[in-house]
């Protein structure tokens, strides 16, 4: 079975700053799961997920067509976005 990857991409404008920062996040799975476990954990944090810019900000979580989750702000004066993605690890060779 393979060992899968969840990938957490923010971007976010802190306060004061010219534009908007960017931060890469990858969280290995423990264990070796099947696809369909694997893509349920994935939803288990995207529903707990609170990206560190975040905080005490109102939130939704939506699920894109290729399985994916985006958590996107509820108040429109926050510029910022968080993608979820699971990755499939490919051992070296």
């Amino acid at each position: 079975m393979p060992t899968w990857l969840i990938v957490i991409d923010e971007t976010f404008t802190p306060d004061g700053a010219t534009g908007p920062q960017r931060q890469v996040t990858v969280s290995p799975l423990s264990g070796n799961k099947p696809r369909e476990e694997a893509q349920q954990e994935l939803l288990n944090r995207a529903r707990r997920y609170v990206p560190a810019s975040w905080k005490n900000r109102s939130r939704t979580v939506g699920r894109a067509a290729d399985g994916s989750f985006w958590i996107v702000a509820k108040h429109p004066t926050l510029k910022a976005s968080c993608h979820l993605t699971l990755i499939e690890q490919i051992p070296h060779s």
